[in-house]
C-alpha cells in the first residue's frame, strides 16, 4: 500500500518536471523551484527513513549528499547567471 502512494507521488513529480521543462519560466522562478526542491526532497527522505525506522548506510548518505550538492551547485550557477544578466540589463538601460 505504501509503495502505491510513493509511486503516485513519483508520477506527480514527473508531471511537474515535464511541465517545468516544457515551459518558459524566468531564471528567478527556476532558482526558487530548486530552493524548494532542496528543502522538500531531503525532508521527505528523512521522514520516510524515520517512519520506517531505517538507518541509512554510508553509501546511501553519500548519495543523498551528492544529490544535495548537485542541486546547490545548480542553484548557485543560476544565481550567478541572474546576477550577470541583470548587470548587462542595467548597463544597456
Amino acid at each position: 500500500m505504501g509503495s502505491t502512494k510513493i509511486e503516485s507521488e513519483d508520477v506527480e513529480m514527473k508531471k511537474i518536471i515535464r511541465n517545468f521543462v516544457n515551459s518558459q519560466i524566468s531564471l528567478q522562478d527556476e532558482i526558487n523551484i530548486i530552493k524548494e526542491c532542496e528543502k522538500t526532497i531531503y525532508d521527505k527522505i528523512r521522514q520516510y527513513l524515520i517512519k520506517h525506522q531505517i538507518k541509512p548506510t554510508g553509501a546511501f548518505r553519500q548519495g543523498i549528499d551528492v544529490g544535495r550538492n548537485a542541486l546547490h551547485q545548480k542553484r548557485k550557477q543560476l544565481e550567478k547567471k541572474l546576477k550577470s544578466d541583470s548587470r548587462i540589463f542595467i548597463k544597456r538601460s
